[in-house]
């Protein structure tokens, strides 16, 4: 089973809300702010996945840790990611 994210899922839901269970059961709300195609590379095996990043807004109160969250949007989709503080209230997922 092949539970690699694909770069549709995201780029049709820019500007989403996701759900996020922090730590302690800590409700956060994610949005969705920005998909970046990146560019695979000239390997064998490689260059035809897909490649991108992912920016989402988050309002929690304090710093949210590097770590591996469910996603979930109002309409059902979700999905494992794992992601890095990138800036003040943002987290950044890279799908390589």
């Amino acid at each position: 089973m092949n539970n690699r994210p694909k770069l549709a899922d995201f780029e049709s839901r820019v500007g989403s809300k996701f759900s996020v269970t922090l730590d302690k059961n800590e409700l956060s709300s994610w949005t969705l702010k920005t998909v970046k195609r990146l560019k695979a590379p000239d390997e064998e095996g490689l260059r035809n996945l897909e490649f991108f990043a992912l920016i989402f807004l988050h309002n929690s109160n304090s710093p949210v840790d590097q770590g591996t969250y469910q996603l979930s949007d109002k309409n059902g989709f979700q999905q494992i990611l794992f992601a890095s503080p990138f800036q003040q209230n943002q987290m950044v997922v890279t799908v390589a």
